[in-house]
């Protein structure tokens, strides 16, 4: 991630902006991994809604998942390897909404000194 304190002047909005407890933010998507370190801190709430399924993803999937599309392969390579590595279509498409959620809350609400940095987010 760049330095953004070296943008000019970044310093003293970000000390101006100091976020707001009685903002809040809804954000419709698939269930979050809130033991990220982006997440650590952070004013969340994650509703179950009664018309979801949710089912369990075993854990090798997760981590099978995760390695590859860490793997820095290009995207072709690794959607084959993880359609290999995890058969299931409904479990890889689990597996991709989840990241997707991850990826969109962790930009929206990420806490300081985390790999995503929003400040003081509610």
């Amino acid at each position: 991630m760049p330095d953004l304190n070296a943008i000019p002047r970044m310093t003293a909005l970000r000390s101006q902006t100091k976020g707001d407890p009685r903002i809040k933010i809804a954000v419709l998507d698939r269930p979050i991994d809130l033991e990220r370190a982006c997440f650590q801190g952070a004013n969340i709430t994650r509703l179950h809604p009664y018309w979801a399924e949710e089912f369990l993803i075993d854990p090798q999937h997760l981590q099978a998942f995760l390695e590859i599309e860490s793997s820095g392969k290009s995207d072709e390579d690794k959607g084959g390897m993880i359609e290999a590595a995890i058969p299931d279509e409904n479990i890889r498409a689990s597996l991709y909404l989840r990241f997707h959620a991850n990826h969109i809350i962790s930009t929206i609400c990420g806490q300081p000194d985390s790999p995503t940095r929003r400040r003081n987010c509610f």
